[in-house]
């Protein structure tokens, strides 16, 4: 019996049923780690619903831990089901049954989100912004639902939750500094900004990043910003190139892409930016400034780093075009 037959089986049982079952706990990173689990499931009484939560609330993390979403999410709602039942639903947060509930709302969400359900993830979003004002349940509520507006290219109300994330990691009645990486609430805000054509606004959130900015909101981050980590500084100077190129800022575009040069150079990697775009995005910055034996150079690294790349051999041959007509 594999996760996803076990998931099914237990999520069938109904709250007067007492379940006791063993559950394989596999470590994500890496497979051939498990470890198993005994816990019991009591629901026959009133007394042992918490125990029953518990349990349930366990298996849906793991089944959500090896990215299987919808046999997590039947165990998150039916959490949620079992708590409206026994009058709980009003009481999110307010204990640690309360905060169980209240996360089961959340990972709801998350699973939806990673399912393309966005319609319904939303829901669980707003659910738990609308009942919980305390600001763990705000920013993650707020982080999911912009990730989710995000996800459907509504980039404007992604924009709007992301900075109200920002705002409330800022609060000083945080108290949980350390539940998302703040890093992405600016980096994805930047890219809202991008495909709303707002550039300067989007060069504004990477250079937070980058710590090359004199706002005075850089002061309440966390430590581990995108600086710390050299293959997400490499992917946050491709993108501020690409706004400095939209703001027509060439020369603050090209120091930005031979930053990432030097990464790549360090056998710096990052899967979003691949190293022949480095040095084609770089041709075309040095043939808007009519550099174009250095523009050339470039199209000609880009190709050997990738020979299928159609856009640099396209742009290459335009280019020899125009220079042997000028010759």
């Amino acid at each position: 019996m594999n996760l996803k037959q076990l998931a099914r089986i237990l999520s069938k049982y109904s709250s007067n049923t007492t379940v006791c079952a063993q559950f394989l706990n596999i470590n994500v990173k890496s497979t051939s780690s498990s470890r198993f689990f005994s816990q019991k499931c009591q629901v026959s009484k009133e007394s042992d619903r918490h125990n029953d939560i518990k349990c349930m609330y366990s298996m849906a993390s793991s089944m959500k831990a090896v990215k299987s979403y919808q046999e997590a999410l039947e165990f998150y709602q039916k959490i949620i089901q079992v708590s409206k039942t026994s009058h709980h639903h009003e009481h999110i947060g307010n204990s640690q049954q309360g905060h169980i509930v209240g996360m089961s709302w959340l990972e709801s969400g998350n699973c939806l989100n990673s399912l393309n359900r966005y319609e319904e993830a939303l829901n669980c979003f707003s659910t738990i912004l609308n009942f919980h004002p305390n600001t763990f349940y705000q920013i993650l509520g707020h982080y999911g639902r912009a990730t989710c507006y995000f996800n459907m290219g509504k980039y404007r109300e992604a924009s709007h939750d992301y900075s109200q994330t920002i705002l409330l990691f800022a609060s000083k009645k945080s108290t949980q500094q350390h539940v998302i990486d703040s890093s992405l609430c600016y980096y994805h805000r930047a890219l809202c900004h991008l495909n709303l054509n707002e550039y300067q606004q989007a060069i504004s959130d990477f250079s937070v990043l980058l710590r090359d900015s004199s706002e005075e909101e850089i002061i309440e981050l966390e430590s581990n910003l995108a600086l710390e980590n050299e293959d997400k500084k490499l992917v946050v100077f491709f993108s501020r190139a690409n706004a400095f190129i939209h703001a027509n800022k060439l020369k603050r575009a090209l120091d930005d892409i031979n930053r990432g040069i030097v990464l790549h150079e360090k056998q710096i990697r990052h899967h979003n930016v691949q190293p022949h775009e480095l040095y084609r995005i770089k041709a075309e910055i040095l043939y808007s400034m009519k550099e174009f034996n250095k523009s050339r150079d470039n199209l000609l690294k880009a190709i050997q780093l990738n020979p299928t790349d159609e856009k640099a051999q396209l742009s290459l041959s335009l280019l020899n075009s125009s220079l042997k007509m000028d010759n």
